[in-house]
């Protein structure tokens, strides 16, 4: 069998399977493709693969999380990432629930693209090997046959013997394996899917239960008196949302909007109650999923510089992305002031 990592495109647009062919066919995988999700399945049982790409909404007028779940339970340590050309949040919230790989809204640049599809097909690999070496254990295990394969009566004696001498130094180390467990359980409390976005080239994550929607950019309605940060508000379906742009409100300087700066809607906390406050972003990249272990807690840049709204650092393919505490990213005179607009 090939080394090379094997990965199945769904998607009804001619245009888009031949782009992430020739992609990741450049990027060393071995892409199969399909236009319909009966061609899909019907592959599944003939192929093996490492991970899919998969078209939220086909033109046969189904939707591509039904292969999603077709595929997971055909070939489960297969990993899925489900792109769209329609963001939302209600687009993302059933590939999250399904705990698909990631969620990457159309258009994608190429490197945006190969990057994700090489983790997920990685970690398909690695699935394999695991449920493979799982397989391979339990056929090599030796099931004791009579009394003489189990460990005698004096035996367990003096195993008990040793386990309570060593019950003292143990002891001795509860303190410190007390302090240990605390520090990986507020790294391990910050793992979960996050959407990523850029801002001045620089990569962010906000905890996805955060967000409510992701929209493009649309007429704000200024408000006098307000921070130069606080951009207005918008009327998003009879409903009013102060709008802040974030790239000011971390104090850098306002850029043109592009057709990929977008509105990203979160919930923030207001002290008495939630509150709906519009994000303006340069661009959302993904939703992914950040394990405990690529989590770093937040650097120390002295007592000058304010680092409460980081949440962490994630170290992922090389680079970083900085993880949003978004209520603390808004200070108390801030929600105060969307609170009265």
């Amino acid at each position: 069998m090939s080394d090379k990592l094997r990965v199945l495109v769904l998607d009804d647009e001619e245009s888009i399977r031949y782009s992430l062919r020739r992609f990741l066919k450049d990027s060393g995988f071995v892409v199969t493709t399909a236009s319909r999700s009966e061609e899909a399945k019907a592959l599944v049982l003939e192929k093996e693969f490492e991970a899919a790409v998969v078209d939220r909404i086909l033109s046969d007028g189904q939707d591509g999380m039904d292969f999603v779940r077709y595929l997971k339970e055909r070939q489960p340590d297969c990993e899925s990432i489900v792109i769209s050309a329609f963001p939302s949040f209600e687009s993302a919230k059933e590939p999250l629930i399904c705990q698909t790989f990631a969620y990457v809204p159309k258009p994608f640049r190429k490197s945006e693209i190969c990057r994700v599809v090489q983790e997920a097909a990685r970690q398909g690999a690695t699935n394999k090997e695991r449920k493979n070496s799982e397989d391979r254990s339990s056929e090599t295990t030796v099931t004791p046959r009579n009394e003489r394969d189990l460990p005698s009566v004096a035996g367990k004696v003096e195993q008990r013997r040793a386990i309570e001498e060593r019950a003292e130094v143990v002891d001795t180390m509860g303190a410190a394996a007390q302090v240990l467990e605390s520090a990986n359980r507020g790294v391990a409390d910050k793992e979960g899917k996050y959407l990523t976005f850029t801002l001045a080239k620089e990569d962010f994550g906000i905890g996805i239960l955060k967000i409510k929607e992701i929209i493009g950019m649309m007429p704000i309605t200024k408000v006098p008196r307000c921070p130069e940060f606080v951009r207005g508000v918008i009327n998003l379906r009879g409903r009013v949302i102060p709008v802040l742009d974030l790239r000011m409100r971390f104090g850098v300087n306002a850029a043109e909007y592009t057709e990929r700066t977008c509105i990203v809607v979160v919930e923030v906390d207001s002290g008495s109650g939630n509150l709906m406050v519009g994000l303006i972003v340069d661009s959302v990249s993904e939703v992914l999923n950040i394990k405990a272990e690529e989590i770093e807690e937040t650097p120390a840049f002295g007592a000058k510089v304010d680092t409460d709204y980081i949440l962490g650092m994630a170290k992922i393919s090389g680079g970083v992305k900085i993880l949003l505490n978004i209520d603390s990213a808004l200070n108390v005179e801030d929600i105060a002031r969307l609170k009265a607009l």
